[in-house]
């Protein structure tokens, strides 16, 4: 039954048309003022007032108004009332019905907080919110009214109580009484962070029938609440050298950083978490060095004796499992990591210059905004990593491992990268300028924007990437894997490709004066229009590459007969159009002062592609002859 009663602090609602935070009743009396029929539903998480909301419209709103407040009703109650006039309702459990308008309450802010104080303890209003302005946790509560009202209660009642999380632990204390309560709460609060399902209901039974109240339950069920109740428990594990085999797997960051702060002047504690990192049971280690690295005292991870081997073999040593650790901002400069497991590890913002990480493994791991700068990543695994906008300018990783990972916007600047792989990686926007990468397997990359400006892709895989898309001045690509790639209209001038695997790519318009092309594969490519002056095709394989875009090569003309297009007479108006224009008005390609001497050129078609000042066999000076390539001008 739904108790008419003002709330001391007025529910707000957004609003659906201006987007602003206005009072619940007034959206209601709006729709009671136009005559609106059907149902309104307010909605918002766990502790947010909306059996509050009910009660203070139950009490605001004139019984001559028709509107209909119902608390978690049934289906039945619902249908049976639809019709003249509102339903107003809050359901956990009910799809909203077809027409109904969804109000959503806000958290409190600071003028809510000031309005619940003048309201319930007028007197304490200015010190209570100067206490808060003060805090540190000022933002604990988020938002909930529900614990926000505990917390200004205690701390208006108490002047010793002077931020939220002493308010609610005050509050704890003073509800649950016997060391029996407490620890029920603790392992309930724990379970339920963990995430562990089974018996889990069975606390808050045993903690009602120990007489705990309602509004106490309540308040252990909010995730801010659960957070502080459960690092309690670990704490107080830590300081009594308990075993923790709860810190197996994961806990949430937020449950680390404030166990942290319980134990970071507890000696005890801290020695504990040393000697948990030192333990045979690998998987107790990440959470507690992420427990030891938050408390903010220096900690490093440092190899130490494997428990496995019973200490029988001296000098041998492991680095703690690090899989999983939260290890943000961590500040190791020029720490040893090698062959450390950092799988799924959060490194954002780590500073990590000149750190030693060969042969880590860092799959999933997440590096954003991480400063690696000069770091050793010999044979390092960084599969589906983040490195987002991280500094690997000049780091040495032969051999290291990068696919599928996030590179966007890293500086990778003078690295040593040769025979990595980034296949299917991100490097949008990435600098690499003047890193090597030769042997690198760049296969389904993202490069788009990337800074590949002068660096060295000797022999690497970059089968299928669009270069058009990247910035490659002063690069060289000898030897590489270019098959597929898309390199149209590209402006490259001096690019050396010898020896390069050109084969299916994409050319046309591409802009490469003095390119060196000797013995490269560029069988099947398309050249349309493309400005190669004086470049060097020596011994270069251009058999099935096609100069002409609509012409048989292209596919338009369904023959196998080289040269169908010129010899029927799609280009015929061209041909005779030499005697009164210049070549460069007619050309079709240039390769004007080009070395094609060795070239392979079998049944390509050189129709007025300009050959002036060329460099070529007798044998194939017949063939462009027979062609119509322009070896010199006629006008």
């Amino acid at each position: 039954m739904i108790v008419a009663k003002r709330a001391p602090v007025k529910p707000r609602v957004r609003s659906p048309v201006s987007g602003e935070a206005v009072p619940l009743e007034d959206e209601i009396r709006g729709l009671i003022e136009v005559g609106t029929s059907g149902v309104v539903r307010i909605l918002g998480p766990q502790g947010s007032g909306k059996t509050v909301a009910l009660e203070h419209l139950a009490a605001i709103l004139p019984c001559e108004s028709k509107v209909t407040l119902l608390d978690e009703p049934e289906l039945s109650d619902v249908t049976k009332l639809l019709g003249p006039g509102l339903v107003v309702l809050v359901s956990s459990s009910l799809p909203s019905p077809a027409g109904s308008s969804n109000y959503w309450l806000l958290p409190w802010n600071e003028d809510d907080l000031i309005e619940y104080l003048l309201a319930a303890h007028k007197e304490a209003c200015s010190s209570v919110m100067a206490c808060l302005r003060a805090a540190t946790d000022r933002s604990w509560p988020e938002g909930i009214p529900e614990l926000w009202r505990i917390v200004l209660d205690q701390m208006a009642c108490d002047e010793s109580v002077l931020s939220p999380k002493a308010a609610l632990r005050r509050y704890l204390e003073t509800q649950l009484k016997g060391d029996e309560e407490r620890e029920l709460a603790r392992t309930f609060c724990l379970n339920s962070v963990k995430g562990y399902q089974s018996g889990l209901g069975e606390y808050p039974v045993r903690l009602v029938e120990r007489g705990c109240k309602e509004v106490v339950l309540r308040a252990l069920r909010h995730r801010p609440v659960q957070i502080l109740v459960a690092a309690e428990r670990i704490a107080g594990d830590l300081r009594a050298g308990g075993n923790c085999k709860y810190l197996i797997g994961s806990i949430p960051v937020e449950l680390v950083r404030e166990v942290a702060t319980d134990v970071a002047s507890d000696q005890k504690a801290l020695d504990h978490l040393q000697a948990l990192l030192a333990a045979a049971d690998r998987n107790l280690h990440a959470m507690a060095a992420s427990i030891l690295h938050a408390t903010h005292t220096g900690w490093e991870p440092e190899a130490v004796p494997d428990p496995s081997l019973g200490g029988q073999v001296v000098g041998r040593q492991r680095l703690p499992a690090l899989a999983g650790a939260y290890l943000d901002h961590a500040e190791w400069p020029g720490i040893d990591l090698e062959l450390a497991e950092i799988s799924g590890a959060d490194l954002s913002c780590a500073n990590l210059k000149e750190a030693k990480l060969d042969g880590a493994v860092a799959w999933k791991a997440n590096f954003s905004h991480a400063v690696l700068r000069g770091a050793s990543l010999q044979k390092f695994s960084a599969a589906q990593a983040c490195l987002a906008h991280a500094d690997l300018s000049r780091v040495r990783a032969t051999e290291a491992v990068f696919d599928g990972a996030d590179l966007e916007r890293a500086e990778v600047r003078g690295a040593s990268l040769e025979s990595a792989s980034f296949e299917g990686a991100n490097l949008a926007k990435a600098n690499f300028t003047r890193a090597d990468l030769s042997l690198t397997n760049l296969i389904d990359a993202k490069i788009d924007e990337t800074d590949f400006s002068g660096v060295n892709f000797d022999e690497a895989c970059l089968t299928l990437l669009e270069l058009r898309r990247a910035y490659l001045a002063d690069a060289r690509f000898v030897a590489a894997d270019l098959t597929r790639c898309n390199l149209e209209y590209i402006e490259l001038s001096g690019a050396n490709f010898e020896r390069a695997d050109f084969e299916d790519a994409l050319l046309t318009g591409s802009h490469m004066p003095q390119a060196n092309f000797n013995k490269a594969n560029l069988r099947r490519t398309g050249l349309a229009e493309i400005n190669w002056e004086r470049a060097d095709l020596r011994g270069a394989d251009l058999r099935g590459a096609t100069f002409h875009l609509g012409s048989s090569r292209s596919g338009l003309v369904m023959s196998p007969i080289a040269s169908e297009g010129s010899r029927t007479g799609f280009y015929t108006d061209d041909f005779e159009e030499q005697d009164f224009k210049a070549p460069e008005e007619i050309r079709k390609a240039n390769l004007r002062g080009a070395d094609l001497r060795g070239a392979k050129i079998t049944d390509v078609d050189f129709y007025l592609v300009d050959l002036r000042d060329a460099l070529y066999d007798p044998e194939q000076e017949r063939h462009f002859r027979r062609c119509g390539a322009i070896l010199k001008a006629r006008a």
